[in-house]
């Protein structure tokens, strides 16, 4: 039934629904065939899984919900069809809300792939220490463990929800920037008489605008909501990194953005379909401009796909918006940062245990050191303590990063994701 649309909308649809789920805008994306088995042997899935420390694993299956966003005019004629097969009610209901809320679709992450992921990324490799599991349907956050952002206790009662007309890839675009309310969420939201008001972008000029110049947009946004109570921490200090730009129309192209965009804070995506977009090439250049001249450095320019489309990417920026932007092709592994960022709840002490202490010391504590994985440098892990007239180390200042960049308030320490 999802034949025939494209897997950027799919990647969309699936990347909306994660706005209504709190701390979703840290959530990485990775496209799934239909033989989940090709993530063996993808390089960019494993270093990209391995540099966010995956802990959950869920695949989105598309429901009858998603088919009224992604198409329509099919969800129609198939309710039309459903709805002769059944003419009354309450039998013509039921069927209606089963079609809406069940899943089209079964994904599976295979045996095979779910071993893998244990072996590579849990840290003792026991299954208790990764999850994999299906989503529930869009909108409902039930199964893996999470919360619904419209279950937060204080929500804005007024919210901004960018939406656009323009065809694809400008809704992907606008969602990995800004996010998007799914029908499901806003039905939640309303309910707890919050006020969702679109803002429509109906033109390349003001969604590109929206998306080079996020400080100016009206908040908050969808991912903006689902940070509430979060932010953006350095887990140490990072050198200096260059602003990257992600060129391709592949799936995975849109991954490696997206993921950078998350872990840096300073990354754009250029879709080949928009090399011919002179308002989107002229703004595009612009934005890579000022962090270029701020830190004296050049932009990276990166492709998964086809290396050759970075060099093609830059000369049309370049012809969009002159002088020539200062760039250095590299490969797409040199783009991952080995000091990302990470969003923390923040003001949560976490969970207290009381350790006997005897004759100045305590029995031993509870903290098995993870195992090295094969053929990479072995992982530390850490404790915290908290004793009587001793007085813990603060954490440095920290800073918050991502679309808009800004200093904390105060130096809290990070405490726990979301």
């Amino acid at each position: 039934m999802l034949d025939g649309v494209t897997p950027l909308a799919l990647i969309e649809q699936a990347l909306a629904s994660r706005c209504g789920v709190w701390g979703g805008s840290a959530h990485a994306v990775f496209p799934l065939s239909v033989d989940p088995d090709e993530l063996l042997g993808c390089e960019l899935f494993w270093r990209l899984a391995d540099v966010f420390d995956v802990d959950t694993f869920a695949v989105h299956a598309f429901t009858g919900e998603d088919l009224v966003e992604l198409a329509p005019t099919r969800a129609a004629e198939h309710l039309s069809a459903l709805e002769r097969q059944w003419p009354h009610d309450p039998q013509r209901q039921i069927v209606r809300d089963d079609f809406l809320r069940d899943p089209l679709n079964d994904p599976r992450l295979s045996p095979a792939l779910h071993d893998a992921l244990i072996e590579r990324l849990a840290p003792l490799h026991w299954d208790e220490d990764l999850m994999t599991a299906t989503t529930a349907p869009s909108g409902d956050t039930a199964d893996p463990p999470t919360m619904s952002v419209a279950e937060l206790a204080d929500l804005p009662q007024r919210m901004h929800a960018p939406i656009t007309p323009l065809s694809s890839p400008y809704p992907l675009l606008l969602t990995a920037e800004a996010g998007r309310w799914t029908a499901a969420d806003r039905q939640a939201l309303v309910a707890r008489d919050v006020d969702v008001v679109d803002v429509t972008l109906d033109s390349s000029r003001c969604l590109t605008d929206r998306l080079v110049a996020p400080g100016e947009a009206a908040q908050p946004e969808p991912w903006t909501v689902s940070e509430l109570g979060c932010d953006w921490y350095l887990t140490r200090r990072r050198v200096r990194e260059p602003t990257t730009l992600v060129v391709g129309d592949d799936p995975w192209d849109f991954a490696l953005f997206y993921a950078l965009r998350r872990l840096t804070g300073r990354a754009y995506w250029l879709p080949t379909s928009l090399l011919g977009d002179s308002v989107y090439l002229s703004r595009l250049a612009k934005a890579l401009h000022v962090p270029a001249r701020r830190m004296s450095m050049p932009i990276r320019a990166v492709s998964y796909s086809d290396a050759t489309l970075a060099q093609a990417g830059h000369g049309e920026l370049a012809k969009a918006c002159p002088p020539q932007l200062p760039v250095e092709f590299v490969d797409w592994r040199a783009a991952i940062p080995t000091s990302p960022n990470r969003l923390y709840a923040t003001d949560q002490p976490g969970r207290y245990e009381t350790v006997l202490l005897h004759e100045g010391e305590t029995p031993p504590l509870a903290t098995p050191a993870p195992r090295p994985r094969c053929g990479t440098s072995a992982r530390r892990g850490s404790t915290s303590a908290r004793s009587t007239g001793v007085a813990p180390a603060t954490a440095p200042r920290s800073t918050r990063v991502g679309p808009t960049e800004r200093s904390c308030s105060s130096g809290a320490t990070p405490r726990c994701r979301p």
